[in-house]
């Protein structure tokens, strides 16, 4: 099978969508299938070629852009065409008023797959009034696009945001996310022990005096450490937490981690900053437990968290946000830990289980059924 797949950036490590369109393209042409990738809206400094794709900048018109990846897709001729969404990637607002006559133009004719990795804002059951106005802007746009091109197949992350799409007229199956990072068993690199030691942890060996946590991407605004480190402190039993962060830390990720080190003196904090895969993977075959920072209703659509759970990592959810008529309910993830259920201890490890070829598989058999 040939299969197109379209999305706004595929910059490596700077792009979610990106780097899951990467993968899931590597694991089908690995099984068979000829895979053509297309980013539309690549920053300044990361257009061009990478291995075959064509990589398109802000740099040229949105015309120019359109017509150079209509040339591509009907020199492939894929069998589907698959645009792997999120608005926020071809508009800073996730408004797509001016894009989507020209995406639509791309995929109108086309045997198409439309991918939600996100929808619109607005439907959280708190939201505010410039949120709820700013996601029906955004609605509109989505829905338009999305009736001009009538796709053949609609998929999406998790059940909320499937339950949404409901809502609207929209038919959408349910393809969970897999990881970011693929899941090697190497574990404690020197570069890590020696952060570590810096710190006063030794690794490996003896850890009966402290548990290491991990945070693994933006650490986001919406979440608070008072959530969950007075469960972690209590559950740990006289340990020391250790929270460790592998991640970009621009100046107001920066400014929360240096406060949650401030408030927390009886916790040991240290930021490792932005690491290749190979070394993140290490990082989470080291940690005890990871923290995330998502809520827990829309853990399926985080890339970082599945990430830890294909790792084994038990991951701990503070944060909820129940959507307009859905409510908030946890997703089906054994690995997955409520803050509020540490009273009984610590959650221990599972088991390595990368899901990329199940999802591949998974696409395949939705595309051709």
């Amino acid at each position: 099978m040939k299969i197109a797949f379209v999305t706004s950036g595929l910059e490596p490590e700077a792009n979610g969508v990106g780097d899951y369109t990467r993968r899931l393209a590597a694991e089908l042409t690995r099984t068979g299938h000829v895979c053509r990738l297309i980013a539309l809206n690549e920053p300044p400094n990361g257009g061009g070629m990478l291995g075959g794709p064509l990589r398109l900048t802000g740099e040229m018109e949105w015309p120019g852009r359109v017509r150079l990846a209509a040339r591509a897709l009907d020199e492939f001729n894929p069998d589907w065409a698959s645009l792997q969404f999120v608005s926020y990637g071809f508009n800073p607002r996730g408004i797509i008023r001016n894009q989507a006559a020209g995406l639509a133009s791309l995929f109108s004719a086309r045997r198409t797959h439309f991918m939600f990795h996100e929808i619109w804002t607005g439907e959280r059951a708190n939201a505010g009034w410039k949120e709820r106005f700013t996601g029906a802007i955004q609605k509109k746009y989505i829905l338009d696009l999305f009736g001009k091109i009538r796709p053949r197949l609609v998929t999406t992350t998790n059940a909320v945001y499937r339950a949404v799409l409901a809502r609207n007229g929209v038919e959408a199956h349910e393809h969970p996310l897999f990881g970011n990072i693929e899941p090697g068993t190497a574990a404690a690199g020197d570069w890590l022990r020696q952060r570590l030691h810096r710190a006063g942890v030794e690794i490996p060996g003896e850890r009966n005096g402290y548990w290491l946590f991990g945070f693994f991407g933006i650490i986001q605004s919406e979440w608070s450490p008072e959530s969950v480190f007075p469960q972690i402190a209590e559950a740990a039993g006289g340990k020391r937490p250790v929270m460790l962060w592998v991640g970009r830390a621009g100046g107001g990720r920066k400014r929360v981690w240096d406060a949650m080190a401030r408030d927390y003196p009886a916790f040991t904090f240290i930021r490792l900053g932005a690491q290749p895969a190979e070394r993140v993977s290490e990082f989470l075959n080291t940690i005890d437990a990871g923290i995330s920072t998502m809520p827990v209703e829309l853990i399926r659509k985080s890339g970082t968290a599945v990430a830890m759970f294909e790792h084994g990592v038990p991951v701990i959810v503070s944060r909820e946000e129940p959507f307009r008529g859905i409510g908030s309910e946890a997703p089906d993830e054994p690995l997955l830990r409520r803050a509020d259920g540490l009273a009984a201890g610590l959650p221990s490890r599972g088991e390595h289980r990368c899901r990329l070829p199940e999802a591949a598989a998974m696409l395949l058999r939705d595309m051709e059924g």
